[in-house]
């Protein structure tokens, strides 16, 4: 079954996809920037050993939406005033993402 089984046409289209990884601990990392984004869909990976952050750039360990390793969310947003931003507990891990237009 391909995604857009589960995507209903008024919601949009997916524009893009990809991984992003805090490289240093504790420092909040933007995780899309196409202005045209409307959702985007967030997942930790399995492998992470410590926890994911989500919020906006100034998102830390104490303050983001939790995420434990392979935990998902989906975020509506105005991406013309809002982005994205992952922190984590560990260096070097992360999330995958599909974005929504």
């Amino acid at each position: 079954m391909g995604l857009d089984k589960h995507i209903p046409q008024s919601f949009g289209t997916i524009l893009g996809h990809g991984q992003t990884n805090v490289t240093t601990a504790g420092t909040a990392v933007i995780l899309c920037t196409s202005a045209d984004t409307i959702g985007v869909l967030i997942k930790a990976k399995s492998t992470n050993d410590g926890m994911i952050y989500v919020g906006d750039s100034d998102v830390t360990t104490a303050n983001g939406y939790i995420l434990d390793a392979g935990e998902p969310v989906s975020i509506a947003l105005d991406h013309a005033s809002d982005n994205i931003y992952i922190n984590a507990d560990t260096s070097s891990e992360g999330v995958s993402y599909l974005t929504i237009v």
